[in-house]
């Protein structure tokens, strides 16, 4: 978690410890495809924008390619806006979004399925969930998320468009994009590439 100043400005990049590069918003150095002046974020009337400068690997918002474009960072309501940081094969690898909360958690998709919920054989356990809330199945190298059919009344995918939309039971998610779903208003659940990220929002 970062604290931003009015009228200030931070780098967002890869570090190189070689050339001595350690940008305000850093990744690490094995990330290659994220370069080391990715972009940079600006404070203006309390507002955060994001500056994305001509990169090989361009930053993504809400899957929208970005290239020498600035966007607010935040939205009203309960609409996250995420960027992600794109490796050089095409599928997300990083990040960055404005919550609240600082207690954020991720688990790696590796072709297992992964079972979410408040159970304690969950592999992705939250106390607060019902103890069978969703899974992500991997079918032929695509996962499918499959959510419990009480509790789909109360999820939500939000798309590119940040329209909140009805979620159907077997959505087939692709590698090279960036999902975000929201639990009763509640939980904030994003899958990118071969990561979920959860949190409170």
């Amino acid at each position: 978690m970062k604290e931003f100043r009015e009228e200030g400005t931070y780098s967002v990049g890869r570090i190189d410890e070689e050339k001595k590069i350690y940008p305000d918003i850093s990744f690490d150095p094995e990330s290659q495809s994220i370069s080391r002046k990715q972009g940079s974020i600006s404070v203006l009337y309390g507002q955060l924008y994001y500056t994305e400068k001509h990169n090989n690997n361009p930053t993504h918002l809400n899957n929208y390619i970005l290239n020498d474009e600035t966007f607010q960072m935040a939205n009203d309501g309960s609409v996250y806006n995420v960027f992600s940081f794109m490796h050089s094969d095409g599928y997300p690898i990083a990040f960055m979004f404005l919550v609240d909360n600082e207690e954020w958690n991720y688990e790696e998709l590796e072709g297992d399925d992964i079972k979410i919920g408040g159970s304690n054989e969950a592999d992705v356990y939250i106390e607060e969930l019902p103890e069978e809330l969703m899974e992500l199945d991997n079918v032929d190298g695509h996962y499918f998320i499959h959510v419990k059919e009480e509790e789909l009344e109360k999820f939500w995918y939000i798309d590119d468009n940040n329209d909140f939309i009805e979620l159907h039971r077997n959505m087939r998610l692709e590698w090279d994009k960036t999902y975000r779903f929201l639990y009763n208003d509640e939980y904030l659940f994003i899958v990118g590439g071969r990561t979920i990220l959860y949190g409170k929002v």
